[in-house]
């Protein structure tokens, strides 16, 4: 289509977790989150598809994956919006994202002296402790996304990586933009530098540790904002 940009991930339209329209959907659907009870409305094909300046069949495609990835829901009113957790949901993903992390991040340390990817991390991690001083949030969210970017290079195993993106994708859907969030943001960004040391030291074990203690910690938030919106929910 004349003055829409390719996303289709090239010839057949595959629309894949790593290329194409999806990334771009994602945040276009996701953007301006607002918290638990207020799920925002992602809206028709077209109306992203404006948006993104892309062709429709591509930001379709990428539509209907995220709703079987259960990021998105039919909304009675039509169209689609983002779907809602419940405690429980949030219980065992955070179960799962402890696993998952655990292993990639040992899996980095394994390989943290290598080369400078060690050394990037503690970077960005500093970074991370600045844009949380600041309250600058949405630096805060590309330095985290570059963070854990080095962190599944070195584990290097992107089956294990794409369930670490898609489980923080749906809990930081009520995280990110919480006010509980921004008040432990400072905490958030010290356990990156801990977690950055350990595997820039080659300490598998230290690494596994602090990711149980930040996984722990969102647990402990996201379970915070389901209880000061318990009012509005009502009974789940």
């Amino acid at each position: 289509m004349t003055g829409h940009r390719r996303c289709d991930g090239g010839p057949g339209g595959t629309v894949g977790n790593r290329s194409g329209c999806r990334p771009g959907v994602r945040a276009a659907a996701q953007g301006d989150t607002r918290p638990v009870a207020e799920a925002r409305r992602a809206g028709h094909g077209e109306h992203l598809a404006a948006r993104l300046n892309a062709s429709r069949t591509p930001v379709r495609q990428a539509l209907h994956r995220l709703r079987e990835d259960r990021l998105l829901e039919a909304a009675s009113g039509g169209g689609l919006q983002i779907a809602q957790l419940s405690p429980g949901d949030v219980g065992q993903l955070c179960d799962l994202l402890a696993v998952v992390d655990s292993y990639l991040f040992s899996r980095a340390a394994e390989r943290g002296r290598e080369g400078d990817a060690g050394q990037r991390l503690v970077e960005l991690a500093k970074q991370l402790v600045k844009a949380a001083k600041t309250h600058d949030l949405d630096a805060w969210r590309e330095l985290d996304s570059a963070y854990h970017a080095v962190i599944h290079d070195l584990a290097d195993n992107p089956w294990a990586s794409d369930v670490s993106n898609e489980t923080r994708a749906r809990l930081h859907r009520f995280w990110v933009p919480s006010s509980d969030r921004q008040k432990r943001l400072a905490k958030c960004s010290t356990e990156h530098t801990e977690m950055a040391k350990a595997i820039a030291a080659g300490n598998p074990d230290a690494a596994a540790a602090v990711v149980g203690e930040h996984v722990a910690h969102m647990r402990s938030s996201l379970l915070a904002v389901f209880e000061a919106a318990s009012p509005l929910l009502g009974s789940w």
